[in-house]
């Protein structure tokens, strides 16, 4: 499981914003609209992905992050 804890992020931000995780090659392959029940953080089941690097996207109406993680069996 990837744990997603969004810290001190002001809760508003977190309205109508949007996390995606995508291969290396641009395929989506999570997406979740989050809401104000996702504000103390997002447990997110990446079990079925293949050990490889992924890009963690996080996008609001103000601005978008990406980040890369490893995932290792």
């Amino acid at each position: 499981h990837l744990n997603l804890d969004f810290g001190d992020l002001n809760y508003m931000l977190l309205i109508k914003s949007e996390i995606q995780i995508f291969d290396v090659f641009g395929e989506l392959l999570f997406s979740k609209m989050l809401n104000s029940n996702d504000y103390s953080g997002l447990l997110v089941n990446i079990t079925d992905f293949t050990n490889g690097v992924y890009i963690l996207k996080f996008q609001t109406n103000q601005y978008s992050i990406e980040r890369k993680f490893l995932k290792i069996d």
